[in-house]
């Protein structure tokens, strides 16, 4: 697993044009991972899937159809979940799928296809919040259709351009997923995790978190309305864009 990035930057989940999906419960805790299939305790959150298992795709959860985020945001069925602390569970987060920038060189922002399979160790720990930030650019695949949706290492698919453009290698730009976790007690660097059965370590080099596509088709809509040709100082275009912070 990547050592998660203490990042001391502005909070991304703060910052530019955005789509919200809020109150997003934890809907279980499990040793599963549809991703990486390691045996950490997770917290699952967003999108549900019953039963939960490592061999769960986008397109079943997307086809299930249920989500713990509130109804105003019923779009938000993509699966979700980050390792449990040792101690406490996270209560719930909030979801924010972000343009980092005016997208540079005609980029525009792309529909998020289903079943892309993200995992990320960008961490903010900010206490009894956390923000994790999903890398914004994917490689094509081999016949140049489409986007690749994982790959061996689950990282080098995806590539970070934050508010620059994406490079010649992963052209294929997304908008930035963010995870603002909600924790009741304080999370530290040095706050014990789920490394695995029975294994802990300090979410400083431990903390991480995974994302597997299965939003309802509104969502892609929302990309055009919310953040595509919308000025960074605009953070909520419209009403259907996601009330609160």
């Amino acid at each position: 697993m990547a050592l998660a990035m203490l990042m001391a930057v502005a909070d991304p989940a703060h910052a530019g044009s955005r789509i919200r999906a809020g109150s997003c419960d934890v809907w279980t805790t499990q040793p599963v991972d549809p991703i990486a299939k390691t045996t950490h305790l997770h917290s699952f959150v967003g999108g549900i899937f019953q039963p939960l298992t490592n061999d769960v795709t986008g397109a079943q959860v997307m086809g299930y159809n249920q989500t713990t985020c509130n109804a105003a945001d019923n779009w938000a069925t993509s699966l979700r979940w980050f390792p449990r602390a040792k101690s406490f569970i996270a209560t719930k987060d909030t979801l924010y799928y972000r343009d980092p920038g005016d997208t540079p060189n005609g980029q525009i922002l792309q529909d998020i296809p289903t079943d892309l399979r993200l995992l990320s160790a960008e961490v903010i720990l900010r206490g009894s919040d956390t923000t994790l930030r999903f890398p914004n650019c994917l490689q094509m695949n081999s016949s140049r259709t489409g986007p690749e949706l994982d790959s061996l290492n689950h990282t080098s698919h995806a590539y970070f351009a934050n508010s620059g453009p994406c490079p010649s290698t992963h052209p294929y730009r997304i908008p930035m997923i963010v995870y603002l976790i909600h924790w009741p007690s304080k999370l530290s660097a040095s706050t014990p995790v789920s490394m695995g059965t029975n294994q802990w370590g300090p979410a400083g080099t431990s903390f991480h978190g995974d994302y597997l596509a299965a939003s309802q088709p509104e969502l892609n809509a929302l990309i055009d309305i919310c953040l595509n040709n919308v000025p960074t100082s605009t953070t909520v275009a419209a009403p259907e864009c996601g009330l609160g912070p």
